[in-house]
This record gives structure tokens, sequence and C-alpha cells, in this order.
């Protein structure tokens, strides 16, 4: 996959948008569970429903300070950013953007920004930033689609990008100051984290069968194999402690000694289909992807 890196020029042709009309997305809600660590693995307890919300809430990502979680929600018909505060239990709108919708807010690390994916009413897809206390949106990137993101540092950030007149969907690294970005693969999934205690970015391989988890360290191009996706889930995530999660219908799971085992089943929370998965930096609270 990651055989020959080149670089491109960086204007693309436009041809796909990346996220799903609001009107064919299911309807989800996102909980957040204290995320106990015991002798034998880890515990959820005391869900708490952070959405609340008819229809497509989805995407949350905790703030760098623990204080709370972004994500995506549905109201008059399109999406917006929210903000749940994890100490007095309270949301806000952080957009009221009619002209379009918003999704996967990722906060920008050392920077009072998140980043979204802004999907025009025309259309158009750019990847744009929003201060987290208000105030308006500037662009980031509208050379390319950029489907999914997220960044290893507040300069560097890498994507799926759509399929364009050249290329199928792309895995592909952007520097913001100068800008820049290169292509590193092909068939990439939706989930990108970076690594614990690593200058490297994770993602899914999903050129390879069964799929992979991997690794890609910019400072050096050195890729990895991590491990085998696990009925062809499209989402993951770490602790801090550098341990991978990944949901499986209504189980939660941990790989440890190279499998995938049984970590919490949320049925017994009358949850199911985990998707989107987040830990807060601190290990502390777990926020889950569910089933309306």
């Amino acid at each position: 996959m990651h055989k020959n890196f080149f670089w491109i020029p960086l204007l693309f042709v436009l041809l796909l948008v990346g996220v799903k009309p609001l009107n064919a997305q299911p309807g989800t809600e996102i909980y957040v569970f204290d995320f106990v660590k015991t002798d034998s693995g880890y515990v959820l307890l005391n869900p708490v429903n952070i959405s609340d919300n008819p229809g497509y809430d989805n995407q949350p990502s905790f703030s760098e300070d623990n204080s709370g979680v972004y994500f995506t929600s549905t109201r008059n018909g399109q999406t917006d950013l929210r903000w749940y505060e994890l100490e007095t239990g309270t949301t806000q709108w952080l957009t009221d953007t009619p002209e379009g919708s918003e999704y996967s807010p990722t906060p920008i690390p050392g920077l009072p920004y998140v980043s979204a994916i802004f999907l025009h009413q025309n259309g158009k897809q750019t990847l744009q930033k929003y201060p987290t206390r208000g105030g308006s949106a500037s662009l980031l990137i509208d050379e390319v689609v950029v489907g999914y993101h997220n960044w290893i540092d507040a300069n560097t950030l890498f994507s799926f990008v759509l399929p364009d007149s050249i290329h199928p969907s792309t895995f592909q690294m952007h520097t913001i100051d100068p800008k820049s970005r290169v292509i590193l693969g092909e068939n990439p999934g939706r989930s990108f984290h970076k690594v614990p205690g690593d200058a490297s970015i994770s993602y899914i391989n999903k050129a390879n069968n069964p799929w992979t988890i991997e690794s890609f360290n910019p400072e050096n191009n050195h890729v990895q194999v991590l491990a085998e996706v696990i009925n062809k889930s499209e989402d993951f995530c770490w602790t801090p402690q550098g341990e991978l999660l990944t949901g499986d219908g209504s189980v939660l799971k941990l790989y440890r000694d190279r499998t995938w085992q049984n970590l919490a089943d949320v049925s017994a929370f009358n949850l199911t289909n985990i998707t989107r998965l987040a830990v807060s930096q601190n290990g502390r609270k777990i926020a889950l992807t569910v089933s309306e």
C-alpha cells in the first residue's frame, strides 16, 4: 500500500461528496461511560446519553483537557456541532449554519479550535476550523474532498480523500503552513488516530484482506501492521496506555496478546451496534456511538 511516496499537485477536480445526506444517516445516540481500569481489564459504569436527540448524533471527540465531548448532532434537517460538559452535564450548540452541515469535530492539538467537515448546500465539501469558544469558521482545505481526518500536531493532519478523476479514495498527509499534501496509499478506512506516545498515525488499510489496522510514522515513513480488523469494523480508538479498542455489535473489544478480547457488552444497558468510539486523554471516560 505504501511502497511509493510521491508529491502531487494541490488542485483536484472535485467529483464526489464524502458524507451521506442527512436523511440517509441512521438514527444514533452517544453515550459516555465511566471507564474504570481493573486488574483484569476495564469496566463500563454510569452510562449517560449526552446527545438525547432524535436522528443522527455521532462522531464524539474528547477535548484535550478532558472537560467535555465535541460531537455532531441533528437539528432542523441538518447537522451542527455540539459540546457536552462533563462536570455540569450540560450541552450547548457550537454552530448554527443553515447554509450547510458540519461533521466530525476534531480538536486541533494545542489550539482553541476544532476542525470539521463542512458540507455546503450546493454539494461542495470543505475542511474548516471553528473556535471552541464561538466565532466564525475559517477554511483549512478545499483543494480535495476530505471525508475523514485527524491531526498528529497543530500543523499536520491525515485524511481520507474521496476519489477524483485520477485516483480512488486515498490516504493523505497534509501540512497547513506551508500548504502541501502527499498521497500515502489507497483505500483507507474512516478512522484515524494518533498512536499514544508515538509520532505515528494509525488507520485502517482496506486494501488488505482481511483489513488491517496499521500505523505510519511521518518521521521515517515506517509502516507497521498492528492488528487485523474484526468483522470489517470501520472504527477503533486507543486508550492512553496504548491499547486498541473496537466495537463488534454490542460488544466492546480490547486487543491484547495478539487477539481481540471481549471487554464489555453494552446490551446490559439496552444498547447495541457500537460504531464510533473515543477515550478521554486521562483514560477515565469512554464515549460510544450506538443505535438509537
